[in-house]
């Protein structure tokens, strides 16, 4: 585990489109990891150095070809 790294789901991109007219992502593949830190730059530090050690599998079919971006939560569309 990575600290401050609570879940982490993969997914692959669907062939299906749900909004004709709408280009598909480039990218193949998505990877979704739940993060609670107070210092957010270490977290990034954290990982990238559990991904250089191997201790975040990444299967061979998934595109080098990344973007990794952190996003902060304004809505939870699961509250009721």
């Amino acid at each position: 585990m990575v600290p401050g790294f609570h879940s982490a789901a993969q997914y692959r991109l669907d062939p299906v489109r749900p909004l004709a007219g709408v280009d598909k992502s480039r990218f193949r593949y998505l990877a979704i990891y739940e993060v609670e830190v107070d210092d957010l730059a270490t977290a990034a530090q954290n990982l990238e150095r559990a991904l250089e050690e191997g201790r975040i599998p990444l299967i061979d079919a998934m595109d080098r070809d990344v973007s990794v971006d952190f996003y902060e939560v304004i809505e939870d569309a699961r509250r009721p």
